[in-house]
């Protein structure tokens, strides 16, 4: 004879199973909305709602057993349910391996476009240890991942051939560890006397809630551009040199702008101190001899 709790049991049951539909069909939803955006967080939490569905239909299928009595009607119309909610879980699984699988490709296309670049990207910890870098800016100069990942940076190849910038290093990862964004160049060894200028620049990597989780960090080799620069100094330099030995000054008027540059001498010549005040035609013509100025 059953039991006189066989009906609230079942209708427990029932409720259960009608529950875990419901919310299937909200996981459902929100899945097919947002597919390819889905985290492992996100993929580990439905796995868990399947594995807890799967408990659900277990324990209703047990709790069948024990009921003899029950009318066929009944007993067919809760395995009936069972098996739509098995079906569905099926359904489900599959749908979270396509998940991961489409997760899996994202990652391999990011690494591979990382890989791909020769400008160094890195992920920091909030100490400064690397935990990830797109592979040709280490293996370029014949690095190996394993002589940078889990390092402390300032304390791989490219930053320990000086105090001074690994403390420079150091300091930019701390800063951008408490929300700033710092950009820096600074001189990393790649090979034995061989040094690059890299344009870095470190910043903060937020979670959802604002915090700051890790830091992100970049550098591109403006070496060839630095050396560009220290020649163009250097000719304005020896420029400069000259005509102090000659005793003349030299200027320049872009009629466009109507800005005007003397050269340091220029500015000796009348009296001045280099850039003491910004040169104008007014005050070219101040110290021109009165009778020339018409000229």
């Amino acid at each position: 004879m059953t039991p006189t709790w066989v009906g609230p049991t079942i209708a427990i049951s029932l409720v259960i199973i009608a529950a875990s539909f419901l919310v299937m069909g909200g996981v459902v939803l929100a899945i097919g909305l947002s597919l390819r955006t889905q985290s492992a967080k996100a993929r580990a939490q439905l796995a868990a709602f399947t594995a807890d569905t799967r408990a659900v239909t277990k324990r209703v299928k047990d709790e069948l057993e024990g009921f003899a009595d029950l009318s066929t009607e009944v007993r067919d119309k809760l395995r009936g349910a069972i098996d739509t909610v098995d079906g569905r879980l099926k359904d489900l699984d599959a749908l979270v391996e396509v998940m991961q699988e489409e997760a899996e490709e994202s990652r391999r296309k990011q690494r591979e476009m990382l890989d791909s670049m020769f400008t160094f990207v890195g992920l920091f910890s909030l100490d400064g240890t690397l935990i990830d870098a797109n592979r040709a800016a280490i293996e370029a100069f014949g690095l190996k991942r394993k002589d940078m990942i889990g390092r402390k940076i300032w304390d791989t190849y490219y930053w320990s051939h000086s105090p001074e910038v690994q403390a420079s290093v150091r300091d930019a990862i701390a800063r951008a560890a408490n929300g700033e964004v710092v950009r820096g160049d600074h001189v990393v060894r790649v090979a034995e006397g061989e040094y690059l200028t890299v344009d870095v620049i470190h910043g903060p990597l937020r979670d959802r809630e604002g915090r700051v989780v890790q830091v992100i960090g970049s550098a591109v080799d403006i070496t060839e551009r630095v050396k560009a620069e220290q020649a163009s100094q250097q000719v304005r330099d020896q420029l400069e040199q000259a005509q102090r030995i000659a005793n003349i000054g030299s200027w320049e008027w872009d009629f466009r702008t109507n800005v005007l540059s003397w050269s340091d001498h220029c500015f000796r010549l009348v009296g001045l101190e280099p850039a003491a005040q910004a040169p104008t035609i007014e005050a070219f013509l101040s110290f021109v001899y009165p009778d020339d100025r018409a000229r």
